[in-house]
């Protein structure tokens, strides 16, 4: 029975190791990359080709690290390097192959503050996996969130959490596409708008919940053990 009692306090240490170290490897990360996935909703309201049609729906995802550096010296203007940046709707979808920017003006020009994700010609939303519409590729997205009260920001730092769209005068998205992803005044190319109706912060994923409460559950069992 000695030795029994002996092997099972080995295993409890053991076990008690392991869950320590996915702590000290899982949690830190979580903390340390500060991974932010936004996601805005809406109404398209302008068509392209029968792929794109007045009131599809769109979803817009991206994802940015909440610790990154303001690249803008000025004081009312942040402009802040994000990598990923998907546009999803019922018959098109594309994912950004380079870096975007998010621009935050505090009142920088004239009495409004205002918010826009840009994923800047060529470099940006020049996917090049992405379907043709009408021999277009969509070469850049841009959604901009517009407050002509001056009361979104209080300075120009990043926001983490979504604001409130109720404080914004005009919530609207444009994405572009041309058969010549070098200009942005190609012979061919077309605009197509919708309206930005919903802007939500994308959860972590149930698995990583499920995960951590697992580790506390255990941690707690363990305790009560000894």
């Amino acid at each position: 029975m000695g030795d029994v009692s002996v092997q099972k306090k080995e295993c409890e240490m053991k076990m008690m190791k392991y869950i320590l170290l996915a702590y000290l490897l899982v949690i830190p990360e979580l903390a340390m990359s500060a991974v932010v996935t936004w996601k805005a909703s809406g109404t398209i309201t302008s068509s392209l080709s029968g792929a794109i049609s007045v009131g599809d729906s769109f979803n817009l995802y991206y994802t940015f690290d909440s610790l990154v550096s303001d690249s803008n010296s000025s004081e009312t203007r942040g402009m802040y390097q994000i990598q990923t940046v998907t546009i999803d709707m019922p018959r098109y979808s594309a994912t950004t192959s380079k870096s975007s920017t998010i621009t935050i003006d505090n009142s920088s020009f004239g009495n409004f503050d205002r918010y826009t994700l840009n994923t800047s010609t060529p470099n940006g939303f020049y996917a090049h996996n992405a379907q043709t519409i009408g021999g277009r590729e969509l070469i850049s997205i841009v959604t901009e969130y517009t407050d002509n009260q001056a009361v979104l920001f209080s300075n120009d730092s990043l926001p983490i959490t979504p604001f409130n769209l109720s404080l914004v005068e005009s919530a609207r998205l444009e994405m572009l596409f041309s058969n010549d992803w070098q200009s942005e005044v190609a012979f061919d190319a077309q605009w197509v708008n919708g309206e930005i109706t919903s802007l939500t912060a994308v959860p972590l994923p149930p698995a990583i919940y499920l995960f951590i409460s697992s580790l506390l559950v255990m941690t707690m069992k363990f305790r009560k053990k000894r």
